[in-house]
C-alpha cells in the first residue's frame, strides 16, 4: 500500500501526547488570561484556532516529506487568519480572505494530485501483516485479510477511509492501530471476538464504539486504538 512514512508514525503516541498536551496548554491559557483580565473582553474560546496552528506545527516537524509537511503549512495559515480574526488584527475581511485560502488548498491539492499520479497506488484487500495507510482529500476502502496482523498506522487528512478487518486474525493476542485523523471519517469493522480498546484524544471530534465483544467465542483476542482526531470521527462497529 502506498505510504509516506514519517517520523509521527514511529512515534506517535508520543506526538498525540504534545498534541493534547499542548491543546492544553493553549486553552488553559486562554482562560487564566480572560479570568486576570488581559484579553480585553475576548472570549477565551476564540482561542481554539490556535490548536490548528499548533497541529500544523506538529506535523511540519513530524514530517520529513512533503505531503504532509505541506499540509501542516496549510493548517497553521487557516488557524493563523481565523486567530487574526479574532482577535481583531486581520488587516482584510474575513470573508475576504476565505477566497485566498481557497485558492492556496486548491493549489496545494493540485500538486499534491500531480504528485501522486507518479506513486503507484493499491485499493481493495490486502494480506500485509501491518497496515500502512495515509490519506489526504479523497476516500479508500480497505479490506484486510492477514491471519498474523500485528495492526497499523493510518493517517487521514480532508478524507474518508472504510477498513475492514473481519477477516482478519491477530498475531497474538493484541494489536495496536494508530489513528491520525484530520478533518475525516474512518468506519471501521472489526470481529466480535475482539475486544477494541479506545485510547484516542479527541479534539472537536469523537469516537463512537458500536462493536460487540462477544468473550463465548473461541480465540478471542484485543485490539487497541490510539492516536487523535481533531475535527473528525471514527466509527467502530461489527
Amino acid at each position: 500500500m502506498f505510504h509516506m512514512p514519517c517520523d509521527h508514525e514511529r512515534h506517535h503516541s508520543h506526538h498525540g501526547g504534545l498534541f493534547m498536551g499542548g491543546t492544553l496548554i493553549i486553552m488553559g491559557t486562554a482562560f487564566l488570561l480572560s479570568r486576570l483580565g488581559y484579553l480585553g473582553g475576548v472570549n477565551p474560546w476564540h482561542f481554539w484556532p490556535a490548536i490548528l496552528i499548533w497541529a500544523g506545527l506538529l506535523r511540519v516537524i513530524g514530517c520529513r516529506r512533503s505531503g504532509s509537511g505541506w499540509w501542516g503549512l496549510v493548517l497553521m495559515v487557516v488557524g493563523g487568519a481565523l486567530e487574526a480574526h479574532y482577535l481583531h488584527v486581520l488587516p482584510v475581511a474575513l470573508s475576504t480572505l476565505w477566497p485566498v485560502l481557497l485558492i492556496l488548498l486548491g493549489v496545494f491539492v493540485l500538486f499534491h494530485g500531480l504528485a501522486r499520479r507518479r506513486r503507484p497506488s493499491f485499493e481493495g484487500s490486502t494480506s500485509e501483516r501491518t497496515l500502512r495507510t495515509r490519506i489526504m482529500f479523497g476516500g479508500r476502502e480497505e479490506r484486510v485479510s492477514s491471519r498474523q496482523w500485528k495492526g497499523g498506522v493510518v493517517d487521514c487528512t480532508g478524507g474518508g477511509l472504510k477498513l475492514d478487518l473481519s477477516d482478519a486474525e491477530i498475531e497474538g493476542e493484541e494489536a495496536r492501530l494508530d489513528i491520525d485523523l484530520v478533518m475525516g471519517g474512518i468506519e471501521l469493522r472489526v470481529p466480535r471476538h475482539w475486544k477494541v480498546v479506545v485510547e484516542v484524544s479527541p479534539v472537536m471530534g469523537g469516537v463512537e464504539d458500536r462493536s460487540f465483544f462477544d468473550g463465548s467465542l473461541p480465540g478471542a483476542k484485543r485490539l487497541v486504538i490510539a492516536g487523535r482526531v481533531l475535527m473528525g470521527g471514527v466509527e467502530i462497529k461489527n
